[in-house]
């Protein structure tokens, strides 16, 4: 009877270990894809300066030109 008893314990024990692990990844994984989402569109953002902005590429022309010498 103990040993059934300690058995269902450790089940419970267990499960809401496992269910505060998979709520820990999840929101890990949340704030991993926020972050990625933010990252990419700050890198289109640069992107479209560069594109918009015609003297920032004249200073990249001038730059690429010095280390290439």
């Amino acid at each position: 009877m103990v040993g059934i008893c300690m058995a269902i314990t450790s089940y419970k024990q267990g499960k809401k270990l496992y269910i505060n692990q998979v709520k820990w990844l999840h929101t890990i994984s949340w704030y991993m894809h926020s972050y990625i989402t933010a990252m990419d569109s700050i890198a289109h953002l640069k992107q479209n300066e560069r594109k918009n902005s015609w003297h920032h590429g004249e200073q990249d022309d001038l730059k690429n030109l010095i280390c290439t010498r």
